[in-house]
C-alpha cells in the first residue's frame, strides 16, 4: 500500500443523514487515494473520541470519511492505517484563537512542503472556505510518544537491580536496549539534519513531540513553533527570533534570555534530549524557573553523564550543549558520532 492510499474495509458505517441511525453495507474492496495535501471539508470526516490536547488545539481520531452528504461513511482503519483531525479547541478567548489558528496554519504550511521517513506526513488540510476556527488539518496517528516509550523502557533498565538468578537475560536485554536508544537518536537527528538543510528551525525538540506510528517508525510531529529562517532577520551569523520559545527543560540559553540565535538552538535541544532517552531520567527534574535561569541558562549545570556509557556519547552529549553555539557540532557530525557507537 502506498504512502498515499488508504484501504477501506468492507464493512462501513452509513448514513442516508446526518441523523440518520448508522448502517452497515457490504462493500467491495475500496481502494482511495488520499494525497498529501488533499483540500477537505470537515463534513467529509466522521470524527471519533479526542485523544489528546494542547494549549490551542484538541486531536481527535477519524473513523470515517466521505465525498459528499449523498455518500456513506466508510471507515479507513486498515492494515495498521489511522488518521487523525488537530484542530482548534472550542471556547478559546480571541487572543487564543489569533495564536492557536497562526500555529496550525504554519504547521500546514511547513508540513506541505516537507517530507522524510520520520516526519509525520500531513493528508489534508481544510477547504479555503474554513479558514476561521473550523481550520484543521489531516495527520497520520501516533499511537505512542517518545515519552511513554521511554517509561516503557524503565522497567528493563532497572532490572540489574535484581538478583542475577532472575536476571539471566539482563545482558542481551540490554544491548538490545542501547541499540533502541541510539537507534531513535538517529532517526531523530536524520529528520532534524533533513529540516536544517531546508533552513527550517525547529524550537521545541522534546520527546512529547516525537513518537511511533502503528508499524512502531518513529515521527517528529508538532510544528507550531517551527520556522523558516528568513534572510531579512539574519544578523551575522544568528537571526532574530522570538525567545522563550518552546519548552525550558530544554531551551538553549540564547533562546532563555531572549537573544538572536540560530539552527545551533535545536543542536542544544537534542543534547538534553539524548540525556534523557540515555538515562531515563528527566532532565532538570524540579528545577523551578529562576534555577534553570541561574544554573543553567547563565551558568554551566548541566544533567551529569552516567561514568558507565561511553566516552563517546558523553563527549556527544556535552558538545550539543556547549554554552557557545558556534562549538556545537551540526546534525550531519551527530548522525556520524552515532554511526560509530552503534552496539
Amino acid at each position: 500500500m502506498g504512502p498515499n492510499s488508504f484501504r477501506i474495509r468492507q464493512n462501513v458505517t452509513c448514513t442516508g443523514s446526518d441523523t440518520a441511525e448508522p448502517k452497515m453495507i457490504e462493500s467491495a474492496n475500496v481502494t482511495e487515494e488520499w494525497t498529501s495535501a488533499s483540500r477537505i471539508s470537515l463534513s467529509e470526516l466522521q470524527l471519533g473520541k479526542i485523544l489528546g490536547s494542547g494549549s490551542f488545539c484538541k486531536v481527535r481520531d477519524v473513523i470515517g470519511k466521505r465525498k459528499s452528504s449523498f455518500q456513506c461513511y466508510q471507515n479507513i482503519k486498515r492494515d495498521g492505517t489511522h488518521y487523525v483531525v488537530k484542530q482548534l479547541k472550542n471556547g478559546l478567548n480571541v487572543e487564543d484563537l489569533a495564536f492557536g489558528l497562526e500555529d496550525l496554519r504554519n504547521e500546514a504550511d511547513l508540513l506541505e512542503k516537507i517530507s522524510h521517513p520520520n516526519i509525520i506526513q500531513i493528508r489534508g488540510t481544510a477547504v479555503k472556505e474554513e479558514n476561521d476556527s473550523r481550520f484543521f488539518i489531516v495527520l497520520d496517528l501516533i499511537e505512542i510518544t517518545l515519552e511513554q516509550q521511554i517509561k516503557n523502557w524503565e522497567p528493563i533498565e532497572y532490572r540489574k537491580q535484581r538478583p542475577w538468578w532472575k536476571s539471566f537475560n539482563y545482558k542481551h536485554e540490554m544491548r538490545a536496549l542501547w541499540n533502541e536508544k541510539i537507534s531513535t537518536a538517529y532517526a531523530i537527528s536524520s529528520a532534524m539534519h533533513y529540516l536544517h538543510e531546508k533552513n527550517i528551525i525547529y524550537r521545541d525538540l522534546k520527546p512529547h513531540n516525537i513518537g511511533f506510528n502503528s508499524r512502531k517508525k518513529l515521527k517528529l510531529y508538532d510544528f507550531g513553533m517551527a520556522k523558516e529562517l528568513e534572510p531579512n532577520n539574519r544578523v551575522g551569523d544568528n537571526y532574530i527570533m522570538t525567545g522563550l520559545t518552546g519548552t525550558m527543560r530544554y531551551m538553549s540559553p540564547e533562546v532563555f534570555n531572549e537573544q538572536p540565535y540560530n539552527l545551533s538552538t535545536d543542536v542544544y535541544s537534542f543534547g538534553i534530549l539524548f540525556w534523557y532517552i540515555c538515562s531515563l531520567k528527566t532532565p532538570f527534574y524540579q528545577y523551578s524557573m529562576d534555577m534553570i535561569r541561574n544554573d543553567v541558562a547563565n551558568g554551566s549545570t548541566r544533567p551529569e553523564i552516567c561514568e558507565s556509557w561511553r566516552k563517546e556519547l558523553g563527549d556527544l552529549m556535552r558538545s550539543c550543549w556547549d554554552n557557545d553555539p558556534s562549538l556545537r557540532p551540526s546534525f550531519l557530525n551527530i548522525l556520524d558520532a552515532l554511526d560509530k557507537v552503534k552496539p
